[in-house]
């Protein structure tokens, strides 16, 4: 029978050629040893030691992705169904993904207070992130994608990176997501080179394939890229496909309620409709040609997507060198182009790992916000394709004594640098108690958005509706229905467009009018670009609408300030 055949990649028993085990598409499948289960439990242990030292116990809200995680986990948890309870109406969640908050929603269930189920589900994230690097390690070397120097390379630089470590300490999903990507990778590597092609195989290979898509929408690439290399295997896809499809489509239908909400309510769309970010208006405000802003800010994402591969993974060095030179970014950009480029040349074989990796880098370089985040879940696979560069440059120059020598210098030359620039963000989170993305120009401690929540709780009534720059955060530490009263317009905010990057005062006023918005909450939001365009944007309605914002609390650290609107610019219907 034809589906019972191995694909000629298991069936080949000559040496691939030199230098293939080195790269990003081997095709000789490896076996693992004692040894490789022990690198990877050390490197998951590293993660959780390191990832609590990054750890701000029971902070949630200061990335704004992580409260929106947290409240739909609330949600699902108090039987609300998948909808944003946060916002006025609490409309439908059609935008991120259901299965992240479904798993935070059994750890909300599991604790009777709000503190411990945040950090419930802030450790259980550090697991994911330490699950999901040791699932890397193993899944290249098993499969022969990078030589075993190398992937520990690799693993040992994630695990010391800060900027991979807030993520894997914070209630976000890109390590949850990046551990689904291994399982789906693994998956679709077994089905195609290994084994029989039966239907319950096929079946169990696209629901794994397909599984990140239910995590991250980005995921979708996956199991497309998985059905790709199955074609080429001359694999059976009809039961591939089902599973497949018996994963995505409930999602996608559900996703579908909310096409077309930016475009008719920003406010609330914008949380909503992930297919609007491409349609009328997202990113094409002002007088620039949409035709080539589009071709500018993926242009730009390209660029970025190889100049943060350094930012990232090697923080501490490009720190050291922006110290020295604006142009490091020149030394990180090159570095990163290094790895994509290897890639991509591989790629061309249509081997599952380069190939997926370079259909998601097309995917989030097409979409109109900064890639940095969403490397996160793939950072390992880059470091492992600069180390084993380095590697396959120590092999012709070096005697064979010396070249994992190679490699354990070049990693020595930066993991210090990297736990240097750690401890400085252990150091000031801890007499903050604030999760820094970035380290900070001026600190903020937490107790002062404590403190201002505290005020809102008690002078707020049961239906009243807040408005606030952390809109998420305040939601989730007060209860109270809060709305962001501006849509970002990532154009002029990251690619130097020409229209007002949060709107115009009467679009904020409008905003207030509109959901009847008794407080709104103004804030710093540390490694924003929103925040300084918040104030001057406030500061703009307060002069050209005097009255309308009454200042009602002010925190000892004065950019703290709790407004009052006037009832007479409230008067607009809020939407059903």
């Amino acid at each position: 029978m034809r589906g019972t055949r191995a694909p000629k990649a298991v069936r080949r028993t000559t040496a691939p050629a030199a230098g293939h085990a080195d790269g990003v598409a081997g095709v000789e499948l490896g076996g693992l040893t004692r040894r490789d289960s022990f690198v990877a439990l050390a490197l998951a242990a590293v993660v959780l030691v390191a990832g609590f030292v990054r750890l701000v116990p029971g902070v949630v809200g200061a990335f704004h992705d992580d409260a929106v995680y947290a409240i739909t986990a609330k949600a699902l948890a108090q039987g609300g169904g998948y909808h944003l309870i946060n916002l006025p109406g609490a409309p439908p969640q059609t935008k991120y993904p259901i299965l992240y908050p479904a798993a935070l929603a059994l750890l909300w269930r599991s604790a009777s207070t709000l503190e411990a189920r945040l950090l419930a589900m802030q450790v259980a994230t550090l697991v994911a992130a330490a699950l999901a690097l040791a699932a890397a390690y193993l899944y290249v070397v098993r499969f022969r994608y990078v030589e075993r120097v190398p992937a520990l390379a690799a693993g040992v630089l994630c695990a010391s990176a800060p900027n991979v470590l807030y993520y894997a300490s914070a209630v976000l999903s890109e390590m949850p997501f990046a551990l689904l990507v291994v399982a789906s990778l693994w998956t679709t590597e077994a089905y195609v080179r290994v084994g029989p092609t039966t239907p319950r195989r096929a079946l169990g290979a696209g629901i794994v394939a397909a599984l990140p898509f239910l995590c991250r929408s980005a995921g979708i690439v996956v199991p497309v890229a998985a059905l790709v290399i199955a074609a080429r295997a001359r694999r059976s896809l009809l039961w591939m496909l089902a599973g497949v499809a018996l994963v995505t489509l409930p999602w996608i239908l559900w996703m579908v309620r909310g096409v077309g909400g930016l475009a008719a309510e920003p406010i609330v769309g914008y949380q909503q409709d992930y297919l609007g970010h491409w349609s009328t208006g997202y990113f094409g405000y002002g007088a620039q040609s949409r035709l080539v802003l589009a071709a500018t800010i993926f242009g730009t994402n390209v660029l970025k997507a190889c100049t943060a591969i350094g930012e990232i993974a090697f923080e501490g060095m490009t720190r050291s060198l922006y110290a020295y030179s604006e142009r490091a970014w020149v030394l990180t950009t090159a570095l990163g182009a290094a790895a994509w480029l290897a890639i991509a040349v591989r790629a061309r074989r249509l081997e599952l790992l380069p190939f997926t990796l370079l259909a998601y880098l097309a995917l989030i370089c097409s979409w109109p916000w900064p890639p940095d985040r969403f490397l996160i879940p793939i950072l390992f696979f880059l470091a492992a394709a600069i180390f084993a560069l380095v590697a396959r440059a120590a092999k012709r120059i070096l005697p064979s004594r010396f070249r994992s020598l190679a490699v354990a210098v070049a990693l020595t030359a930066v993991v210090p640098l990297n736990v240097q620039t750690l401890a400085e963000y252990a150091s000031v989170s801890t007499r903050a108690h604030f999760p820094y993305f970035m380290l900070p120009d001026t600190p903020v401690a937490w107790a002062s958005y404590r403190d201002a929540f505290a005020w809102l709780d008690a002078h707020a009534a049961a239906d009243d509706v807040l408005a606030a720059d952390f809109d998420s955060m305040t939601a989730l530490y007060t209860g109270h229905p809060t709305i962001r009263p501006f849509v970002p317009r990532p154009s002029s905010l990251y690619y130097g467009g020409d229209a007002p990057p949060l709107g115009s005062p009467s679009d904020l006023v409008s905003a207030l009018a509109t959901y009847r918005v008794r407080y709104l909450f103004v804030s710093p939001m540390p490694a924003f670009p929103e925040e300084d365009a918040f104030y001057e944007l406030v500061g703009r309605v307060q002069a050209e609408h005097p009255g309308l914002l009454r200042p009602m609390y002010r925190g000892s650290d004065p950019r703290f300030v709790v407004f009052e609107i006037g009832p007479a610019d409230t008067t607009a219907d809020r939407p059903r």
